[in-house]
């Protein structure tokens, strides 16, 4: 027979497996169009970089990593806040992983779209801030944003004490 705090664990963990999953697959994601990305060729003058040619796929394949972290964050906050309210998560260093957490999604969305978005024009543009590797540091980001949800139920069970054998 299934006891309360094992039915907490059994959540907590379908919980962690969803949203990990989301953020490794925003993460290879972001790989990708960094990886499509690299193949255009850029032309350096000093501190300006111009491109005649972008990469439309990298620019899909980087806002698809976006959409993956949006829908893993939404997940993970709406379930932060259930446990929170059912009084499961209410100590200081859940407290620290959900401000981490919210860290590394903003961070996460900002360099996801700032090293997405100038692939979508066909054009000839010039920048003074070279815009690769900008995707690898958000798909770093949603890993970071991964393990913090982690860590975030980790501490939500053993603060409960779901894990002690019921007597």
């Amino acid at each position: 027979m299934r006891t309360k705090r094992s039915s907490i664990v059994c959540i907590y963990i379908a919980v962690v497996v969803i949203v990990s999953s989301l953020d490794v697959l925003a993460r290879y994601r972001a790989i990708a169009a960094e990886k499509l990305q690299d193949k255009v060729k850029d032309v350096n003058l000093f501190v300006v970089e111009c491109s005649k040619k972008r990469n439309h796929n990298a620019y899909v394949y980087g806002y698809e990593a976006l959409f993956l972290l949006l829908v893993g964050h939404v997940i993970a906050t709406v379930f932060g806040c259930w446990s929170y309210f059912k009084n499961l998560s209410r100590n200081w260093c859940s407290h620290a992983c959900l401000i981490f957490m919210w860290v590394a999604f903003g961070a996460g969305v900002f360099f996801l779209k700032y090293g997405a978005d100038p692939n979508k024009k066909s054009k000839l543009s010039c920048h003074l801030i070279s815009h690769r590797g900008w995707l690898g540091y958000g798909g770093f980001l949603c890993l970071c944003h991964a393990i913090c949800f982690a860590v975030f139920c980790g501490f939500g069970i053993l603060a409960k004490g779901c894990l002690r054998e019921d007597k």
